[in-house]
């Protein structure tokens, strides 16, 4: 983006003096995706805390970092909105959103005693996917199909 100010460039010895342009550039973030004047980024936790919840997850923001709360019950892929915390609009009062990612980390390597406390919660019924408590739950395909249909 380039903004030009008039009067206020080189002056030269006969007439007035140009025009100042100052070329704003933007550097991709490690952190976030831009879409248009919204902000998109992922947020990994922890299994335990996607089960259980868990409040003051910390998340950064252009401006800062805000603390979130995650929801008993969080399923990977949730999509978190926080309103007004994207990319003021040029020459308007509007202000984009972050979009948060919400991703389950799985750990690749677990001790043995985690081995053994897990091996216990997979015994117990409110683990197991059963076709009553999964009805109402849509898969990625079939998210990615709504998204694909809007």
């Amino acid at each position: 983006m380039v903004f030009q100010i008039s009067g206020q460039g080189n002056e030269i010895k006969e007439g007035d003096p140009g025009s100042l342009l100052i070329a704003v550039e933007e550097v991709q973030s490690e952190i976030f995706k831009r879409d248009g004047i919204n902000m998109v980024q992922d947020l990994f936790i922890s299994f335990v805390d996607a089960v259980l919840g868990a409040d003051g997850i910390e998340v950064m923001t252009i401006e800062g970092v805000v603390k979130i709360k995650i929801e008993p019950g969080t399923e990977n892929g949730k999509i978190l909105r926080l309103k007004g915390k994207g990319i003021p609009e040029m020459g308007t009062n509007n202000r984009g959103d972050m979009f948060i990612h919400v991703n389950v980390f799985v750990p690749k390597n677990i001790t043995k005693e985690e081995e053994q406390k897990l091996e216990q919660f997979k015994m117990c019924e409110s683990f197991k996917p059963t076709i009553d408590k999964t009805k109402n739950v849509k898969g990625i395909y079939s998210k990615i199909l709504d998204e694909l249909n809007e």
